[in-house]
């Protein structure tokens, strides 16, 4: 008995079946991708620097990026409070700003389409053993790219797990010596011989 060759529009019919029957995914956590900026005045910006980077390996982190005025670190969002702590001790704060974004729905998403194509895979096996070569030659083809599809949705997924399992801080230093205006006399002489003290708080003194 002759065999039936697959049609695609057989196959995309496959896909969608397999979206439909797959069960939805289980409420978890919330996956958010938090992002922290701050700027400190410190004594000494290298090692401020190098005991943030510290702290933060030994919490699980990792630090991204170095220079002499500057770290960028990621540290488990799980332990947020510790290195906000941490951060906020390290100098004088000059600004600190949170800010985070809801990743759960993309992520769902991309669960729910990994776990089609899964789906299709198997159905896609199945169909080969019981095909002519030329249905064969065709499905392997169908296989082969559906394998890149899910390999691409698998690294989106892991990168969305790090961007919610690990925090990210962009940490700015600026030396007390810099921080510090540096005195200048002014072209007009009469203000270099004001006594500001006295100026606020008793009126003008110009000897």
């Amino acid at each position: 008995m002759m065999k039936r060759a697959l049609s695609l529009p057989f196959v995309s019919f496959l896909l969608l079946a397999a979206a439909a029957v797959l069960p939805a995914a289980e409420n978890g956590p919330e996956k958010l991708s938090v992002t922290i900026t701050a700027e400190l005045v410190v004594s000494d910006p290298e090692k401020a620097g190098q005991e943030i980077i510290d702290f933060c390996e030994s919490g699980g982190g990792y630090y991204i990026r170095r220079s002499d005025y500057g770290v960028s670190l990621r540290y488990p969002a799980a332990a947020k409070d510790k290195i906000e702590e941490k951060v906020k001790k390290s100098g004088i704060l000059l600004s600190y700003n949170v800010a985070s974004a809801d990743i759960e729905g993309e992520y769902l998403v991309l669960e729910k389409q990994l776990g089609s194509r899964e789906n299709l895979m198997g159905e896609y096996r199945k169909l080969i053993d019981s095909s002519d070569l030329s249905s064969t030659i065709s499905l392997e083809r169908e296989l082969m790219s559906l394998l890149n599809e899910m390999e691409r949705i698998r690294g989106r997924l892991k990168m969305m797990e790090n961007e919610y399992r690990y925090l990210k801080l962009d940490i700015s230093f600026s030396s007390e010596d810099n921080a510090r205006p540096e005195k200048g006399d002014s072209s007009f002489g009469w203000i270099n011989r004001i006594d500001f003290y006295r100026f606020t708080g008793g009126g003008y003194d110009a000897r």
